[in-house]
């Protein structure tokens, strides 16, 4: 129990005082007094009386967290897009190098489709939602949606 919390009891218990017409000296005697152990684990009782050797801590166990769910962000290829333009894309959404960019800007043109990137599922959303919107604002057909990773 933190320092506050006593604090917090003691006031309490002052304001019951105040509420029920006690004396400034009464209310002085009150609030200096033991704080009540103010625990739902414990029955209430005073700070005194509180059994040193009774174990209070509870034992926390180690939270279970998983990675998300990966997917990737996929363009697929069309005749009508630039090259140049998804070269653009590619550093401008997924900040990959020139070189990069033009490798993957080739595999997407030779086989049909390529991988921008790969990103847990809300972020890959909103990358090929952003790719998407820009292609159409240039007047291009680019696709680009997400597929989730084999292991999922």
């Amino acid at each position: 129990m933190t320092d506050k919390n006593i604090r917090l009891t003691s006031y309490n218990n002052a304001d019951n005082l105040i509420a029920h017409g006690t004396s400034l000296q009464q209310l002085n005697n009150a609030m200096s007094s033991q704080p009540i152990l103010d625990d739902w684990h414990l029955p209430n009782q005073l700070a005194s009386e509180a059994d040193p050797d009774q174990q209070t801590d509870t034992a926390l166990a180690e939270p279970k967290t998983r990675r998300p769910p990966m997917y990737a962000v996929v363009l697929f290829n069309d005749d009508y897009t630039p090259m140049e333009f998804v070269i653009y894309l590619l550093k401008a959404h997924f900040k990959h190098s020139h070189e990069a960019a033009y490798n993957i800007m080739m595999t997407v043109h030779l086989k049909g489709k390529g991988a921008a990137g790969i990103f847990p599922r809300e972020i890959a959303e909103s990358k090929a939602a952003m790719v998407n919107h820009e292609a159409r604002i240039e007047g291009y057909p680019l696709l680009c949606q997400i597929e989730p990773l084999g292991g999922n």
